[in-house]
């Protein structure tokens, strides 16, 4: 079964315009970085499978 969180296209970095990375942290929360600069462009946090797809 295909996770639907790989859907999401990523932009490039604000800062440097590097590739972005998404890291799910252990089923609490998702973040993406840029592979570059290792700039943190996003967080959310979430404690359902549910809210995990809404963040």
């Amino acid at each position: 079964m295909d996770d639907p969180i790989y859907d999401i296209e990523l932009e490039d970095c604000p800062i440097c315009r590097g590739a972005g990375l998404m890291q799910d942290e252990q089923g609490w929360s998702v973040s993406v970085a840029c592979m570059d600069c290792g700039a943190e462009t996003a967080h959310a946090e979430y404690r359902t499978p549910e809210e995990r797809l809404e963040a």
